[in-house]
């Protein structure tokens, strides 16, 4: 992950700033931060990350195995009758509504 710190002494360059790197895959860290030393001179600072898509693919593969068991199938069923000419058969590896 890549981490750094956009500032301006204006707010609307700060928005373009902020926006081009969102554009470029950065992402906003918490809330814009401001600061005034009383004389007049105003300052906006922003972080922001950027996350290593190799990182995040290897994040989410151990979410996988830590919790479904290395299975990275998730099966969904609904019960609304809108969904289904007839009600869903049993099978071994079905949940059922219940």
């Amino acid at each position: 992950m890549k981490y750094q710190i956009v500032n301006s002494r204006y707010i609307n360059e700060i928005e373009d700033n902020v926006n081009a790197l969102i554009e470029q895959g950065w992402i906003p860290q918490g809330g814009i931060f401001y600061y005034n030393n009383n004389e007049s001179i105003a300052w906006y600072y922003q972080a922001m990350v950027k996350p290593d898509p190799d990182e995040r693919k290897k994040e989410i593969r151990e979410v996988i195995e830590e919790f479904w068991g290395g299975k990275s199938t998730i099966t969904t069923v609904s019960c609304d009758p809108k969904f289904y000419k007839e009600p869903p058969k049993p099978t071994d590896n079905t949940p059922m509504c219940g």
